[in-house]
């Protein structure tokens, strides 16, 4: 098994950092307009997160600028993140909108520090065991 799930489009799901050699496969030129990145990290050892996500994104980011994606395309990529940001509704959002049929779309303002650095592709950022935090406060006195 090479690690990549192809029939996804391509994702890598493990956590050792070996595997980013197949983020060229995953992520191309090609395939930015259609791609979402989803990093994963644990909560197992809730004071490495800043240094994995750093990693992570720092890898992306390299990765992304080594594709060299002209600047008019890649204006279009970030104002396409903006554009998803700005106009993220929730479940509960969407249901009321159906209630009352309204077809006008309504765009939030973008908040201050928000999209810092915008890669022209939406990154999620998922933290998994959670689960973690209730034995590291009564153990260890983490909080």
């Amino acid at each position: 098994s090479s690690g990549i799930n192809a029939e996804y489009g391509g994702q890598i799901g493990v956590h050792s950092t070996s595997y980013k050699n197949f983020l060229p496969y995953v992520l191309t030129k090609e395939r930015m307009s259609t791609s979402m990145v989803v990093i994963v990290l644990s909560l197992e050892k809730p004071w490495t997160l800043d240094d994995e996500l750093f990693y992570w994104t720092s890898l992306l980011e390299e990765h992304i600028k080594s594709l060299e994606i002209d600047e008019r395309e890649m204006a279009r990529l970030r104002q396409n993140v903006v554009d998803l940001f700005c106009s993220y509704k929730t479940p509960e959002q969407k249901e009321e909108e159906k209630k009352r049929e309204e077809d006008e779309e309504v765009v939030l303002p973008m908040a201050e520090g928000a999209l810092v650095t915008n890669l022209g592709v939406p990154v999620i950022i998922v933290l998994s065991k959670v689960d973690c935090m209730s034995t590291l406060q009564k153990e260890n006195d983490f909080s």
